[in-house]
Parts: structure tokens; C-alpha cells; sequence
């Protein structure tokens, strides 16, 4: 779509579809032109669903600022796209992994962007922005990555961690650099499975799920574990229902 000049500015699992073995975006309801600098104009209404949209426009809309999307911003919006698949399911055809716990809910960083779909307001968005940041950044607990999805774990530091960087730099986020970390990453995954009996892909629903390294190394098992402050208790109400309703323009 960049190559056509052309910026979606709403992705979600709900604008993406798999027709005939190929993947397609729709609903460009949102869509805009890019500028000769590679920018769309700004605008007072940022678009979006909020568990996927950039945790830099979730700033700006939060703060009532002009809302200028960029490619970067798609592309950020593709990882918590990917990420959420390998949370929340078991494996294809639309399994679903199990009910997360009140307390996962409270401390996972994917479960959480959903609360802010209970409370549409600038607070709630800024809110959600800190949150992403805080999970890009390495400074929330790493999210729990289902057993189909285990391979994907490195596919995942690698985009976290260029998205962080580029965040650090206050640079663009390069559809160069995340085409090839997507090349790589994929011909490496298809490696693995072709070495891997397919049962050993599916590990028993008892078995610990693994997790996403994005976090600097833990401490060793003596020291205390980190703990993050828990959040209200009315955070895991309506969190699955919320994760798939379409969110209308908020003019801030």
C-alpha cells in the first residue's frame, strides 16, 4: 500500500481477510493519501481500533493534539496484530486459549490494552498509550505466548525491539527493516516445523505457556520477583467481548 501511496490507518483482525490462500486488507473507510514527505495530512480525529493502534497516536489523541498517521504507525499496528494472535489462540480454525486468570488479566500487557475500550476518553487513551510503551520498552511483564505459537517468540522480540528502537531514536519505523526480519524469521519457523513431528507443535493445555524475553534477563530464583501495582478490579469485564468491537473515529 506505501509503494500506492496509500496509508489504512485502521488496522485490525477485523480489516484483514484470507480469500483463495492470499491475504488482503478491507474497509479503507479510514484510509488517506500519503504526501510527497511520506505523511498523511493532519487531522483532529484519530482513527482506529485501541488495543492496535500506535502508542504514539494514542499519545496524541490523548492529548488533544493533531493527528498526522505514517506508515510507522501501520506497521506497529500489524505487531499487536500478530502478537494478540499468539495469546489468546491455541492454534488455527479460531481455538481459543483458555480464560486468562483475574491476575494474568491485570498483568498481562495484551489483555490489558482492552480496558480502554470501557472508558472512550482522552484519559482512557492516554492510558492505553502508557501502558503500550511500558510493554515496548521492556517494562512490563512479557506476555504469555500460546504453546502453537512458541516458534514465533523470536519473529516477536526482534519487531518489538526495532519499534522500541525506532521509538528511542524518534525515527521512522522502516518497512525495510521489517520485511526482512519477516523473511528471516518465517524461512526459520519453516525450518523448524519441517524437523518437528507435528503433535510435538501442540503441548498439553497443562503445560506452563511460554513466554516473550522482551524483558532484561530475570533475576536469579532467590532474588524476589518484580511485581506490578494491580490495576482496578473491573479490568477483565467485558475483555474478550470489547477485543473485537470497531471503534469510531474520537475527535479529541
Amino acid at each position: 500500500m506505501v509503494g500506492r501511496r496509500v496509508l489504512h490507518g485502521d488496522l485490525s483482525p477485523n480489516n484483514a481477510i484470507i480469500y483463495q490462500g492470499k491475504g488482503y486488507f478491507i474497509d479503507f473507510d479510514h484510509a488517506k493519501f500519503l504526501n510527497d514527505d511520506g505523511k498523511a495530512d493532519p487531522s483532529p480525529h484519530g482513527t482506529g481500533t485501541v488495543p492496535y493502534i500506535s502508542f504514539r497516536v494514542l499519545r496524541l489523541m490523548g492529548d488533544g493534539h493533531l493527528v498526522q498517521h505514517m506508515p510507522c504507525d501501520d506497521l506497529e499496528s500489524l505487531f499487536y496484530i500478530l502478537l494478540e494472535f499468539t495469546v489468546i489462540y491455541l492454534g488455527p480454525k479460531g481455538i481459543l486459549a483458555p480464560q486468562p486468570s483475574p491476575e494474568a488479566l491485570r498483568r498481562d500487557a495484551v489483555w490489558r490494552w482492552a480496558v480502554s475500550y470501557e472508558n472512550m476518553t482522552q484519559d482512557g487513551l492516554a492510558t492505553s498509550s502508557i501502558w503500550k510503551r511500558e510493554f515496548i520498552n521492556g517494562l512490563a511483564d512479557p506476555p504469555l505466548i500460546t504453546p502453537y505459537f512458541i516458534l514465533c517468540c523470536p519473529l516477536l522480540e526482534k519487531w518489538c525491539c526495532t519499534i522500541s528502537l525506532a521509538s528511542s531514536q524518534s525515527t521512522a519505523l522502516s518497512h525495510n527493516t521489517i520485511c526482512d526480519i519477516l523473511m528471516w524469521d518465517l524461512s526459520m519457523i519453516s525450518q523448524q516445523l519441517s524437523q518437528i513431528h507435528p503433535p510435538a507443535l501442540l503441548a498439553p493445555l497443562s503445560t506452563p505457556e511460554p513466554t516473550i524475553a522482551l524483558s532484561p534477563p530475570p533475576a536469579p530464583p532467590s532474588a524476589p520477583e518484580s511485581t506490578i501495582a494491580p490495576l482496578p478490579p473491573d479490568i477483565s469485564v467485558a475483555v474478550h467481548r470489547s477485543r473485537r468491537s470497531k471503534m469510531a473515529p474520537v475527535k479529541c
